[in-house]
């Protein structure tokens, strides 16, 4: 099983990739840590993306994508992955579209993180980034309830899943 998790940043993607990646057996695979790891280490990926990301540009879909399909060979034993920010642009999708599709393999569902504007503002505002591992920490809200609405489409199902405040 193949899944992407599309939201906006401090939607919890990060977190519902490690939730679903225990319970399934999936590879959860963020391109913004395969980004900043390929950095770290100074793989030839990481040195082409390093001037981009150090003015805060878009890494171009290139280097992203090979990063990503480099970690797609290897899933240590998961049933498949979890792709958390990828793909973002059509010329992703397309590409990764086509290395599965070589594979024999399709990305099975597509879930949406629908977090109102407020929530986000406060869950980002109480984000900070822990300097030894580079990882975002966040202080999450008190008081979340989740609901979910489902459709279909002709290649794979998307949920679309709302957070809200309590009342």
């Amino acid at each position: 099983m193949n899944l992407i998790l599309i939201g906006a940043q401090g939607s919890g993607k990060g977190t519902q990739a490690q939730v679903l990646a225990d319970e399934l057996r999936l590879k959860p695979t963020a391109s913004g840590e395969l980004l900043r790891a390929a950095i770290a280490k100074g793989t030839p990926a990481g040195k082409a993306a390093q001037p981009y990301y150090d003015r805060g540009d878009l890494v171009p879909d290139e280097i992203v994508v090979q990063m990503i399909l480099e970690d797609l060979e290897n899933l240590d034993g998961a049933h498949g992955i979890i792709l958390d920010g990828f793909p973002r642009t059509i010329p992703q999708a397309r590409a990764l579209d086509q290395r599965l599709s070589e594979r024999g393999q399709r990305i099975d569902y597509v879930i949406y993180l629908e977090v109102p504007k407020d929530i986000l503002a406060e869950r980002l505002a109480g984000r900070y980034v822990c300097t030894g591992s580079s990882s975002a920490r966040t202080t999450p809200p008190r008081k979340l309830r989740t609901g979910w609405i489902s459709s279909s489409t002709r290649r794979f199902t998307c949920w679309t899943i709302t957070v809200r405040k309590a009342s």
